[in-house]
């Protein structure tokens, strides 16, 4: 069993089903190590009332990442191998998706339906299999190029910036991607009937954009136009966003000459910044499948008497058993509600509820209160920062957030950029060098400190908190 008094890797709390998210916690637990040959290390996966709550060891986390980074990540023919593979089944799987309709759906009959929804389950499974490798072997390369700057430089206060440096990405994110690309259509204003088509386009392209492992939402042309209110000069923030991705990429060169990094180690960061891209180009995979995912639950949903939010308390397979025509105790699936968990250890993976799950979980919850001082892993330098904190443990209390406040949260996900665009700073309970968190802060330049296990428990929202990342200090100022 897991230590709970160990250094930990915690993904979580963030809000989510048990649907969704075990189209990607059964095949690499159960399916990654038949084909690629590593075992995904001990994992407690948590459901505590539709919060979900990832947990590893950090020293198995980052062992079982180093060896996926240096047999499937270093060696660019393996990489090239499982990349062709991954994207033959973003295919196959979206060619699927492209069928998918609420009017096709419902022309299916029973038995066209459950054999459409087990190829639907398989190939996305595979997606699963393939597509982990770029999130694992992150896992192991960050720890790669922490080791190579150590080396270098030792634990001094060049470490975080240089790490920093190291590990940001050179390829634009899809955030950064869609922007430019709606910015390009705010030059078009001009010309009514062009423009209405062009953001027409750019809705039915991100649609998905602000999707989840809770909940989707099929994004209005009301949504895209909001967002171009109040842009004056397109070409200048195109520009800027463009600017800063060069002096990323400039950066990064500089620093790898000044260091007089050698081939291998050279190879090591290069390996890492592709693996962060691959996974930044699956997360938009993800948001997208997740709408055709509830397609097909909604169908479900209307030939059973289960409702929608009951079938995301399921299991793949016992959704295709609801939908041939087996029953599923609703209170098992209240059970569920309430606390579930995935316990995996090597080649067993066992499924708890209710009580059970929840005396796992707990030794997990206890947390130190009441420091005077909290650090993390600085992610993103900036100035020392002071600001009111606002604690979001979910994406629906972000219309909460105000301009110049500090979000302390557990982690963030797509839905949170808007938020993070207006923070004086980002804090988060849990996160690495290449988390989410990690790469949209220094793509808004907004100075970041994540892992830091305790903030949103030691801070409250009001609190007036300053934020140091030269030292990677958060304190409450008195």
């Amino acid at each position: 069993m897991i230590n709970p008094n160990s250094e930990l890797y915690q993904w979580g709390p963030v809000k989510g089903r048990i649907l969704p998210v075990s189209f990607f916690a059964l095949p690499i637990l159960l399916k990654y190590v038949k084909v690629y040959g590593i075992f995904w290390p001990e994992t407690l996966f948590i459901f505590d009332r539709r919060y979900m709550t990832w947990i590893n060891d950090d020293a198995d986390l980052r062992g079982s990442g180093k060896k996926s980074f240096n047999k499937w990540m270093l060696n660019k023919a393996n990489r090239r191998l499982v990349e062709n593979r991954f994207n033959k089944t973003v295919a196959r799987l979206f060619a699927l998706n492209g069928q998918i309709s609420v009017k096709w759906l419902k022309s299916l009959n029973k038995n066209q339906l459950i054999v459409f929804f087990q190829k639907w389950q398989k190939i996305y499974f595979e997606f699963w299999v393939h597509g982990i490798i770029p999130e694992i072997s992150n896992w192991g390369g960050e720890k790669l190029a922490a080791e190579i700057l150590k080396k270098n430089v030792g634990q001094s206060e060049k470490f975080n910036h240089f790490y920093e440096v190291l590990s940001a990405p050179t390829q634009s994110s899809f955030y950064q991607k869609e922007e430019i690309e709606l910015l390009k259509i705010a030059k078009s204003s001009g010309q009514p009937k062009i423009f209405q088509k062009k953001l027409q386009q750019h809705q039915q392209k991100y649609f998905w954009l602000l999707n989840n492992y809770y909940r989707t939402k099929v994004l209005s042309l009301g949504y895209f136009q909001e967002r171009l209110k109040g842009v004056k000069n397109a070409s200048a923030k195109i520009q800027s966003i463009k600017n800063q991705l060069l002096l990323t990429q400039s950066n990064k060169r500089a620093l790898v000459k000044k260091l007089k990094l050698k081939p291998l180690e050279e190879r090591i960061i290069e390996s890492l910044d592709y693996g962060i891209c691959w996974q930044d180009r699956r997360k938009a995979f993800i948001m997208e499948i997740n709408h055709y995912l509830d397609l097909l639950l909604k169908e479900v949903a209307r030939r059973t008497d289960y409702t929608l939010s009951e079938l995301k308390s399921l299991l793949p397979a016992e959704v295709i058993r609801v939908l041939e025509g087996h029953k599923i105790k609703k209170s098992l699936i209240k059970s569920r509600d309430k606390f579930f968990a995935f316990f995996y250890n090597k080649r067993s993976l066992k499924y708890l509820s209710g009580r059970e799950a929840q005396s796992l979980y707990r030794p997990f919850t206890v947390v130190k209160k009441n420091l005077q001082v909290i650090t993390g892993l600085v992610v993103s330098q900036g100035p020392t920062v002071t600001g009111k904190a606002r604690i979001i443990k979910s994406f629906t209390q972000l219309k909460n957030f105000k301009s110049g406040e500090i979000l302390v949260t557990p982690m963030t996900s797509p839905e949170y950029v808007v938020a993070m665009r207006k923070a004086k700073a980002v804090i988060t309970d849990g996160g690495s060098m290449t988390c989410h968190a990690s790469i949209v802060s220094r793509e808004l330049k907004v100075p970041c400190i994540v892992n830091t296990k305790s903030a949103t428990a030691m801070f409250r929202t009001g609190d007036l908190i300053s934020v140091n990342t030269a030292q990677g200090q958060i304190k409450k100022v008195l």
